[in-house]
């Protein structure tokens, strides 16, 4: 019973985070249109965004060892869990064509009314794993009920290299609790190939003559 009330008090809280995430999209397509009118070229290859299922949710509070109960009880997880720990409740996905491309949205975001709360820029210190990203969280102002509230959105750029690296990272290794060592050095390996395509592609770009 206890389960079923938190994912209704979930359900409802996800209002906001849509409110929030529509007002992000709005704001990043606007760039995306002034960007690449200004340039003259393709930057973003793709903006995708998600709203976290409830299980997902369920499966970070415990794999975090997230609580939310006075000490010495039982963990138990409960909405303001979830609002107090979880950041990526909303989450948007920037896939840009070059690395370089990644710096020149984030400086786009910061020139905006988006307030940039925290970064992890996994691009300039990658993870151990071989992740490369650049992460931003930001806090967005949403009509309540009660007057406002800010709901954080988490960002994530990078480019389709990295991207391409992430979606077997997260099939062969981040969903799976006992990864293959050969894959994890493979993708590892991968990782570092990934990068040396990044250095050539910009190396080549510089000397691309302008039009």
């Amino acid at each position: 019973m206890e389960l079923e009330q938190l994912r209704s008090d979930y359900n409802r809280s996800l209002v906001e985070y849509r409110a929030a995430r529509r007002k992000v999209i709005a704001t990043i397509e606007n760039l995306q249109e002034l960007l690449e009118a200004r340039y003259d070229r393709t930057i973003f290859d793709s903006i995708k965004s998600r709203i976290k299922e409830f299980d997902s949710v369920c499966e970070k509070c415990a794999r975090k060892n997230y609580e939310h109960t006075p000490e010495g009880q039982p963990a138990k997880y409960d909405i303001e869990t979830i609002r107090e720990h979880l950041k990526d409740v909303a989450g948007i996905r920037i896939i840009t064509v070059y690395r370089s491309d990644i710096y020149m949205v984030y400086d786009a975001i910061k020139s905006t009314d988006l307030v940039i709360t925290h970064i992890d820029d996994y691009i300039k210190t990658p993870k151990e794993s071989g992740y490369r990203s650049l992460h931003l969280l930001v806090m967005v102002s949403v009509p309540t009920n009660d007057g406002t509230k800010l709901i954080p959105v988490e960002i994530q750029i990078r480019n389709k290299f990295m991207d391409v690296w992430a979606t077997l990272d997260h099939d062969l290794r981040y969903k799976n609790p006992q990864p293959d060592p050969e894959a994890i050095s493979l993708l590892q390996s991968m990782a570092v190939t990934m990068d040396g395509l990044d250095d050539e592609s910009e190396r080549i770009r510089a000397k691309k003559p302008a039009i």
